[in-house]
């Protein structure tokens, strides 16, 4: 982009990815991709359609390593209001009360976990009159997974993983229009409208999973 340090990319097809650890060949429309330089980040943006490659229960064990702390696996449990017996808190950043206004408090670091207060499924998921989902809240939210999902050992040794604990990783969830709809498999109707930092930044097409899997 001209007079930024961010690089813009797109396709006119599918990238055709063969997954060889999960199983699943799959066609990727890239909508946007972007790399900030000063940042080292990038963020993408598609539609992935996926198919199976062999037996589902010889690469059951890699699907269950990539599901079980992600973000995909959160949804799911915030749907059901069974955040704590998958293993999920969450923490919503502090509102500015001070002078009656609810501005959300800045600066503040996201290891500073005093500037977070919990909250529960019930403050963070809206059901309408159709019984259809949307999340709703303002700010920074701060998902903290309890147990050590398999691809944290990679990444404390590849890489530094900002807010990662000695037990579990954390993520933290930024809306940028709310609300954001949600069906019942735990896909968002716009998923480039969520930002991540922390652990769930690190998840790409390699461990992405479609939205029919089930663990079994």
């Amino acid at each position: 982009a001209p007079g930024s340090n961010i690089f813009f990319a797109y396709a006119d097809k599918p990238l055709v990815i063969d997954n060889a650890m999960l199983g699943y060949k799959i066609s990727f429309d890239l909508v946007e991709f972007s790399y900030d330089d000063a940042t080292a980040r990038s963020d993408f943006v598609g539609y992935c359609r996926y198919e199976e490659t062999g037996d589902t229960k010889k690469y059951g064990k890699n699907r269950k390593h990539c599901y079980f702390g992600s973000s995909l696996h959160f949804y799911r449990g915030l749907l059901a209001h069974q955040l704590p017996q998958q293993g999920f808190g969450t923490f919503l950043l502090k509102a500015d009360t001070a002078k009656g206004n609810t501005k959300t408090a800045l600066p503040v670091q996201e290891d500073d976990l005093d500037a977070f207060v919990p909250v529960t499924a019930q403050q963070l998921l809206y059901i309408d009159s159709n019984n259809n989902f949307s999340i709703r809240f303002k700010g920074k939210l701060l998902v903290q997974y309890y147990h050590d999902p398999y691809g944290k050992a990679y990444l404390s040794q590849n890489v530094f993983v900002k807010g990662a604990l000695n037990k579990g990783i954390e993520s933290y969830l930024t809306i940028k229009s709310s609300p954001v709809d949600i069906n019942n498999t735990g896909a968002l109707s716009d998923a480039s409208a969520v930002s991540y930092t922390g652990y769930w930044l690190y998840e790409r097409l390699a461990n992405r999973l479609p939205y029919d899997y089930q663990p079994e």
